[in-house]
């Protein structure tokens, strides 16, 4: 998605699976992000047994961490985690992003990855550049654009933030209503008064 208007929504998780492994995204600096499931010599294998909700991806056999909000690409790098039993070294190792709310309702154990026929459902973002919004625009009566690396919350309930420094995020002003990122997107309500 490099160079695009979409980047991942901080709404995913990066999830690791295998018997000790480690596993990273890479070529995301200045940011490190990873996690390491582990395993030991009586529990080879995990299962939930908690309800909806609950998420047995909680480090044994499966780990899952946070991602950084600004991301449009990632490599993920797995590797054997240097535990002494040596356990894992030769198991099948993987690692995805996938929607928090689908991470806990899909994976109930390492084997259930090995079985889906479909990717992992994932929340993209999406943001505009200082350049789309037209000059003298960005701060009218109608529309107000906040500066770059601001967490901007709507009226929609939806949040944003804005990406790297030539991002800009925006939203009507109040008694005006539409969509700001449209060309006369904000329209003014009318208010009428009885005397």
């Amino acid at each position: 998605m490099t160079g695009s208007r979409f980047a991942f929504s901080s709404s995913n998780r990066f999830a690791a699976m295998g018997c000790n492994n480690r596993a990273s995204l890479t070529q995301i600096k200045p940011e490190i992000v990873g996690c390491t499931s582990t395993c030991d010599a009586n529990n080879l294998t995990s299962s939930s047994t908690g309800g909806k909700g609950s998420c047995y991806c909680s480090g044994n056999n499966c780990c899952q961490t946070t991602i950084p909000s600004y991301l449009q690409v990632f490599n993920a790098s797995l590797e054997t985690a240097g535990y002494p039993n040596g356990q894992g070294r030769n198991q099948c190792k993987v690692a995805f992003i996938a929607e928090r709310e689908w991470l806990l309702d899909n994976i109930k154990s390492p084997e259930a990855v090995q079985h889906l026929q479909h990717v992992p459902a994932i929340f993209l973002k999406w943001f505009v550049y200082n350049d789309d919004i037209p000059e003298g625009e960005e701060n009218s009566d109608a529309m107000k654009c906040s500066p770059p690396l601001r967490l901007i919350t709507s009226r929609w309930g939806l949040s944003t933030v804005t990406l790297y420094s030539n991002s800009i995020t925006c939203s009507c002003n109040p008694s005006y209503n539409g969509n700001p990122y449209l060309l006369d997107g904000c329209t003014g309500m009318i208010r009428s008064r009885l005397i």
